[in-house]
């Protein structure tokens, strides 16, 4: 067992590492890193230096804390979801004997109703013209019909893509986990045409920008990509961003008829009460369809 007189520095940083080493993506890892430093800032304040010090009381009182200093409930639940898991790891490592999160409870939050794209933006977005170059056409057209996440994009290998069956394979997606997704015609296109004109690099990543240097994609690229052809497309509406794709993708799906379980595998949630948002997004939009109809009477 390690000192009890270990620091939270220390051991947040092991435990950022642990996560590493399962695979969680650099934005889960950088947010959970911001967490911590909050908690620091909080422990600092209470005069707490080591981790042997935290109570069940004093986590309560962080909670509070958390509250009084602007964060809204969803963020606080986050944020003590992520110290919740930090403790386990520790008690699980035999770090800590006693968890002072086992008499935390976290606050409850509404599930907000994702955003997504309408028919008529997705649409437009797709006929961006910077979509006229077969990296950045194949690179959006796979997302949106896929739901791939960010980082799943970026990871993806030459040998994940098999064209000729359809099917691409996430390896080691959000908690580790590897699964199968069908490709679709348009996306199977793009996929395609985008393989004739990729260039011949020592890299075995699946997308290799082409403009510059001849890299592998990155999160910047996906990030100016997207807000090029929001831009292009005429798109002001608020909340839409790159992830919105994948919540668009959900919802589409489920109002073609595709059942909960088949969207679990797809997104590749490990708990299907995360899938059940988009059925409620879904519901939304039907209701406000069959609403207009009191318009006309």
């Amino acid at each position: 067992m390690k000192r009890r007189s270990d620091t939270l520095q220390e051991l947040s940083e092991d435990f950022l590492f642990h996560l590493e080493t399962q695979n969680y993506s650099p934005e889960t890892i950088k947010a959970y890193r911001n967490d911590f430093k909050l908690l620091s800032r909080f422990l600092t304040d209470e005069g707490i230096a080591e981790i042997g010090e935290i109570t069940a009381s004093i986590m309560r009182n962080y909670g509070k804390w958390l509250k009084r200093t602007g964060h809204v409930a969803t963020g606080i639940a986050r944020r003590i979801h992520s110290v919740s898991s930090f403790f386990k790891w520790m008690e699980e490592d035999e770090i800590i004997k006693d968890n002072p999160m086992h008499k935390v409870k976290s606050p409850k939050r509404d599930k907000p109703i994702p955003i997504y794209f309408r028919d008529d933006e997705l649409a437009r977005l797709l006929c961006a013209p910077r979509l006229d170059h077969p990296l950045d056409q194949a690179i959006m057209t796979l997302i949106a019909n896929t739901g791939l996440r960010r980082q799943e994009v970026i990871n993806l290998q030459l040998h994940d893509v098999d064209i000729n069956a359809n099917l691409l394979k996430v390896r080691k997606g959000k908690g580790g986990k590897d699964r199968l997704i069908p490709l679709n015609k348009q996306a199977k296109q793009a996929l395609a045409h985008y393989l004739t004109v990729r260039p011949v690099v020592e890299y075995s990543a699946f997308f290799i920008a082409m403009r510059h240097k001849r890299l592998p994609i990155g999160s910047a690229y996906l990030h100016r990509l997207f807000h090029d052809c929001l831009d292009q497309a005429g798109i002001t509406r608020k909340g839409l961003t790159l992830h919105k794709l994948r919540h668009t993708f959900a919802t589409r799906l489920l109002e073609r008829g595709a059942d909960l379980r088949t969207l679990q595998e797809l997104l590749g949630h490990q708990d299907l009460s995360t899938t059940q948002i988009y059925a409620h997004a879904s519901k939304e939009r039907l209701s406000r369809a069959v609403n207009l109809l009191d318009e006309t009477m």
